[in-house]
C-alpha cells in the first residue's frame, strides 16, 4: 500500500519534470521562431527604407544660371565651322526618328524608339550603316518595346532597357549577353563606373534610382509622391560625361550631377525669372489644370545640354520654348525666344543642340525636308523625305 503510494508519487514528478523540461524546450523553439521572424521583419522594413530613402543631396558648388534676360543669340559666337552626316538609308537602317544618340570610339548609336524600337550603329566619318542591335518578340535577348539604353566604354557593351523591366546586354556589334530582371520599372537608364541610374516611375518609389551592376540600390532620390497624380517622364532625364551623368526632372529648375560613388550634388540652380510654376504648385491639380498652368507660366526645362565650353537648356515661357547658353568659361548667360536664336552658318531656323560628339561638338538633328527648305526647288541635291535625318554638327570655336 504505503510503498506503491510512494512510488507512484515519484512517477508522477519525474511526469511532471519531463513535462516542464519538453515545456521549457517548446517554449525557447517558439522564443527562437519569434526572435527569427522579428529579424526578418525588420530587415524587410530596412530595405524598404534603403529603397524609398531621400538620400542627402550637396550643393555648396551649385552654378547660379540666370534666365531672365532677352537678348540676341547667334550661332556663330559657339561654332566657327560646321559639317552635315547624312545616315545612310538602306532597308535595314530606315528609322523614323532619333530618340537618343551616342557617340563611341569610330562610331555612333541611335535609337528609335517609338517606330522601329531598335537601335542601329554607323560610321562616325561617313554615316555608313553598320549594323542593327536588338530584336523585337518574347524570348531572352528581344523585347517588345526599347526605352532606353546606354554604352559602357570599359567593358564594350551596350546596356538596353527593355520593356521597363529588364536590362539586356549586348556587345557594341550587337551580340545578344545576358538579361537581368529590374526590381522596380524604369523608363530611362544610364551607366557609368560599374553603376547605374535609373528614372523610376513606381508611384511608391524615388524618381532617381542608383544601383550597382547587380541591380542592388546604392542610393535613391525625389519620391514619385511629390507629383500626385501629374508625374511626367522627360525626354532625356540624363546626360553622361566623363566626370558622372547629369539627372533633371519634370518642374525641377534645377540640374543634378550623380558622381561615381553614386552621390547627387546640385549642379546648375536655374532662376526663370518671375512667374514660375514648381513640383509643389502641381500636386493636387487635375491634369487638365497643370496644362492651363503651363500655358500660363514660366516653367519645364524640357532640354538640357553641355560641352565642355558651354550648357544649353530649353524652357518654355506660357508654351513658347526659350533657349538660354551658359559660358562656362565667363559666367555670362544668353537667353531669347528659340524662334529668335540666329543660325548665321547654315541658315536653319529653330536650333536645338541635343547631343554632344566625341569630340565635344554639338549636334542637332535635321530632317531632310529642312534640308530642301534651304535649297531651290531646282537644285540637285535636294533629299527625298524618305531618307534618315541628318546630323548638323556644329564645330566648337577654340576659346582663349
Amino acid at each position: 500500500g504505503l510503498g506503491f503510494e510512494i512510488l507512484n508519487i515519484f512517477l508522477f514528478q519525474g511526469q511532471v519534470q519531463a513535462y516542464n523540461k519538453k515545456f521549457v524546450m517548446n517554449k525557447k523553439i517558439i522564443l527562437l521562431f519569434i526572435a527569427i521572424a522579428i529579424l526578418f521583419v525588420l530587415g524587410g522594413i530596412f530595405c524598404l527604407k534603403k529603397n524609398t530613402q531621400t538620400s542627402p543631396i550637396q550643393s555648396n558648388k551649385a552654378i547660379l544660371w540666370d534666365c531672365d534676360s532677352n537678348d540676341k543669340i547667334l550661332l556663330s559666337e559657339m561654332a566657327d565651322t560646321f559639317s552635315l552626316l547624312p545616315l545612310e538609308t538602306i532597308d535595314r537602317s530606315l528609322m523614323g526618328e532619333i530618340s537618343k544618340l551616342v557617340f563611341s570610339g569610330d562610331s555612333f548609336y541611335v535609337l528609335d524608339r517609338n517606330y522601329m524600337s531598335a537601335i542601329f550603329s554607323f560610321n562616325t566619318q561617313t554615316g555608313k550603316f553598320i549594323e542593327k542591335i536588338g530584336a523585337i518578340g518574347n524570348g531572352p535577348g528581344e523585347y517588345n518595346r526599347i526605352y532606353d539604353f546606354s554604352i559602357d566604354e570599359k567593358n564594350q557593351v551596350i546596356y538596353v532597357l527593355g520593356n521597363k523591366e529588364k536590362i539586356m546586354t549586348y556587345t557594341l556589334s550587337g551580340e545578344f549577353k545576358t538579361e537581368k530582371k529590374l526590381p522596380f520599372y524604369a523608363t530611362a537608364l544610364e551607366a557609368f563606373d560599374d553603376k547605374f541610374c535609373f528614372v523610376c516611375e513606381d508611384e511608391e518609389r524615388n524618381n532617381l534610382i542608383v544601383t550597382d551592376k547587380d541591380l542592388h540600390i546604392i542610393s535613391s532620390y525625389f519620391p514619385n509622391k511629390q507629383y500626385g497624380n501629374n508625374l511626367r517622364i522627360l525626354i532625356h532625364p540624363f546626360q553622361k560625361t566623363d566626370s558622372g551623368v547629369f539627372y533633371r526632372r519634370f518642374l525641377d529648375n534645377n540640374i543634378y550631377k550623380i558622381d561615381q560613388q553614386g552621390n547627387l550634388s546640385l549642379a546648375y540652380q536655374i532662376h526663370l525669372g518671375t512667374n514660375t510654376l514648381g513640383i509643389n504648385d502641381i500636386k493636387s491639380l487635375t491634369e487638365k489644370e497643370v496644362k492651363e498652368k503651363l500655358k500660363t507660366h514660366r516653367c519645364h526645362i524640357k532640354y538640357f545640354t553641355e560641352n565642355n565650353q558651354y550648357a544649353i537648356i530649353v524652357f518654355h515661357d506660357k508654351n513658347k520654348p526659350y533657349i538660354s547658353v551658359y559660358n562656362k568659361q565667363s559666367g555670362k548667360t544668353k537667353t531669347s525666344p528659340l524662334e529668335s536664336q540666329i543660325d548665321n552658318l547654315l541658315g536653319k531656323k529653330y536650333i536645338l543642340p541635343e547631343y554632344v560628339s566625341a569630340k565635344n561638338d554639338f549636334v542637332v538633328i535635321i530632317q531632310p525636308e529642312e534640308i530642301n527648305e534651304l535649297t531651290s526647288e531646282t537644285d540637285s541635291t535636294r533629299l527625298s523625305e524618305d531618307v534618315n535625318p541628318i546630323l548638323y554638327i556644329l564645330q566648337m570655336k577654340k576659346q582663349i
